[in-house]
């Protein structure tokens, strides 16, 4: 792991304040859950749990605090989990999780959150990696995870069987410090194995004060939480930044569809974080006008938001989107378009350049593009988004290599290709691609985003993505999968790639019956398609039928 320094000019740094140079004096999560049970928030809603159409549980502040601090003295006195234990949590989203996460980081052990459905092989590799205590699981886990947990000798304990009455004997915890480590996420591993994002409770904390000062989070806001709690963005965000704030979060635990709209409504909920393919999704379906008496905005992240998708939701739903964007490794929002952006500049920034914008830095976060050789971009000059700040991840678990190679040069490199625009001395800025995965097509450096958004015509018929492959005439050349069972799809395809400008033309087409390979929270997996076009075994796509197209290097 990397150790955190104090000096300014590193990764850690924001503005002229070093790390140790705290920016809030709430830097832990037991002392978020001391100052919530001494403040008068008894009777405050904290946490609902909103079900098949209802809501089935809920609870105060009170009511919280007091399970919280039951499940960490079951945690602590029963299972044997002590400061530094790592805790492998595997579970979709349910209340009972919401609550053991709190608890084991109020102990000062470590939370790895794992989704149910996760491959044995990378449980694997998370097990291996972090070395757990436990496994504490839902009843939701998949049969091949629990008999790989056998397999790993890893002991496993039910979430719903924690004791919600604390005893009458409780072990008090050793301190926990700001630097402790708090929780383990593991990337998704669209590029490589998923890596051990470690956060601190300071990370946490930091980002979790930006969040609430760039949506103006105030106690009784009513946030709403669709996404995976073993995300970052849902754990940073809807768990931990809306505790922080006092809000109330109403958990939502069915499959997202339309029926979402009625659970928005019917809660009051003011904010909501989606991603792109389910504001696609819900862009299809007009919810009531009372809606838009409560929720202010959608907050859309952890995936690059398509123009045309923005463009369907806000004329359809009649709801503003405001883009955010992060990694796991900056905690997880390093820039979001503000609660109190004029309107006009909001409709400019969204909608006047090829992509939407990702917003300003949040406060505690360093933001900035930077050219090949290292030096800072100029104003719509793209180049590599780096970033600095509070947030920013200790480094990657038991992986110092990745973790050296993060940091390079002071700074987080974020993969990420994009630019930034001024206005009213603020940096507003654009994501364009991710470095790894520019195609390299006779020495022409090209982004699969851009490309995708140049064969935009392809939504009409299924989902589709781009990926490079190596060809010994091009170097790369551009692979194009599309998702879709209807019988005419090849000659549309062939129809709307023949009218496409030969420069952005896939020269090899997959026509698939399964969906685009992507991560939870949408991104494509481009590897999965690259080994396909590269002609690597795969059994993702069934039985697919290929078209080769025809271009002039066959021809030699």
């Amino acid at each position: 792991m990397v150790e955190l320094v104090s000096q300014s000019g590193t990764p850690w740094s924001y503005g002229q304040k070093g790390y140790m140079e705290r920016l809030i004096d709430v830097d832990t999560i037991p002392k978020m859950l001391l100052g919530l049970q001494a403040e008068q928030l008894h009777d405050q809603p904290s946490l609902t749990w909103y079900s098949e159409g209802s809501a089935k549980r809920s609870w105060n502040y009170a009511q919280l605090i007091h399970r919280v601090n039951a499940y960490a003295a079951d945690i602590s006195t029963r299972l044997g989990v002590s400061h530094g234990d790592r805790v492998l949590v595997i579970s979709a989203n349910s209340p009972f999780v919401f609550l053991t996460h709190l608890a084991i980081m109020s102990l000062g052990a470590i939370t790895v959150p794992v989704g149910p459905n996760e491959s044995p092989a990378v449980l694997r590799h998370i097990a291996k990696l972090v070395s757990p205590k436990l496994a504490l699981l839902s009843s939701q886990t998949d049969d091949a995870l629990l008999q790989q947990l056998d397999v790993e000798g890893i002991p496993k304990h039910t979430i719903t069987s924690l004791n919600e009455n604390p005893p009458s004997e409780r072990r008090e915890p050793p301190p926990v410090n700001p630097d402790d480590v708090a929780v383990i996420i593991f990337t998704s591993g669209t590029t490589s194995a998923p890596k051990g994002v470690t956060l601190s409770h300071y990370n946490l904390l930091s980002n979790a004060e930006g969040l609430k000062r760039s949506h103006h989070l105030e106690p009784g806001h009513v946030h709403g939480c669709v996404l995976p709690l073993y995300h970052s963005n849902a754990f940073g965000f809807s768990m931990v930044t809306s505790m922080y704030a006092r809000s109330h979060v109403v958990l939502f635990t069915d499959s997202i569809g339309p029926g979402l709209w009625a659970g928005l409504q019917d809660m009051k909920v003011n904010v909501v974080s989606l991603v792109p393919n389910i504001i696609h999704l819900l862009a299809k379906r007009k919810p009531s006008s009372r809606i838009s008496e409560t929720l202010k905005y959608v907050v859309s992240a952890a995936a690059p938001l398509p123009l045309r998708t923005l463009q369907e939701f806000e004329e359809n739903v009649g709801i503003a989107i405001h883009q955010g964007y992060g990694l796991s490794e900056c905690t997880n929002f390093a820039t979001t378009i503000p609660h109190n952006i004029n309107p006009a500049l909001r409709q400019h920034l969204m909608y006047n350049w090829q992509v939407p914008s990702i917003g300003t830095p949040l406060y505690g976060t360093d933001v900035n593009v930077i050219l090949p050789d290292g030096s800072p971009a100029k104003a719509e000059q793209e180049g590599e988004i780096v970033i600095q700040g509070h947030n920013i991840m200790k480094g990657y678990w038991s992986d110092p290599a990745s973790s050296s190679a993060a940091f390079e040069g002071g700074v987080f490199h974020s993969g990420d290709l994009g630019f930034f625009v001024e206005y009213q001395d603020w940096k507003y800025f654009f994501i364009t691609g991710r470095i790894k995965e520019i195609i390299i097509r006779n020495g022409e450096c090209m982004s699969p985003l851009h490309i995708e958004r140049e064969l935009i015509g392809l939504s009409r018929i299924g989902a589709y993505a781009v990926c490079g492959f190596p060809n010994d005439y091009c170097g790369e050349e551009i692979g194009l999968y599309v998702h879709s069972d209807k019988d005419e799809a090849i000659s549309e395809i062939e129809a709307m790639l023949s009218s496409c400008s030969s420069r952005y033309r896939p020269r090899m087409v997959v026509v698939g019956t399964q969906p685009v390979p992507t991560s939870v929270t949408g991104k494509v997996q481009r590897t999965k398609l690259k080994d396909f076009f590269a002609g690597g075994k795969s059994t993702f796509f069934g039985q697919p039928k290929i078209i080769r197209m025809k271009c002039a290097y066959e021809d030699l």
